[in-house]
């Protein structure tokens, strides 16, 4: 049955994050897909009083789902909650450098801490070399010059070491 199964996935969750010595609790939804399963956690309440702020989802591996992902970061957003993306086996141009690209949605929307993850990320022997990018929608050249004044400003004072991109 399903309750069995789901049961079985969130035990075998558990022994993962033992194995791995994580400091973390699993649950195991059913869903009728993938999509409404992200939409269903994004929603969520948390656990002993703590809210949860931010999503981690996978960049899809089937081009014909793009559609439908780009409609969960739609909706994860509209639930008020930041996006961490990932691609785990990240397949970049023969000689381009890692990279963590941070769209920067300003420090009241999480930036602050989004901003230190994404450093504390390149702290892993295996990203030690990624560059960060802190990206930034701007509606004219004169809000582009000063938000990127500002961003360069705030990567000085917190001495990350990240390039920034005004588009």
């Amino acid at each position: 049955t399903t309750l069995f199964r789901s049961e079985n996935e969130r035990k075998q969750l558990d022994r993962i994050i033992d194995e791995h010595g994580l400091m973390a609790f699993s649950q195991v939804g059913v869903v009728p897909d993938f999509e409404s399963g992200v939409i269903a956690t994004a929603q969520a309440i948390g656990v002993a009083g703590l809210r949860s702020n931010t999503v981690m989802v996978g960049w899809p591996s089937k081009p014909g789902r793009l559609e439908a992902w780009l409609r969960l970061m739609r909706a994860i957003t509209r639930a008020g909650k930041s996006t961490i993306i990932v691609r785990p086996k990240w397949a970049h141009e023969p000689g381009q450098q890692q990279r963590v690209d941070l769209w920067w949605g300003g420090l009241q929307d999480n930036g602050d801490i989004m901003l230190l993850l994404a450093h504390l990320l390149c702290t892993n022997p295996d990203w030690r070399q990624a560059r960060i990018v802190v990206r930034s929608i701007a509606r004219n050249e004169e809000e582009k010059d000063l938000r990127k004044k500002d961003l360069d400003e705030l990567l000085a004072d917190v001495r990350i070491t990240a390039d920034t991109e005004i588009i």
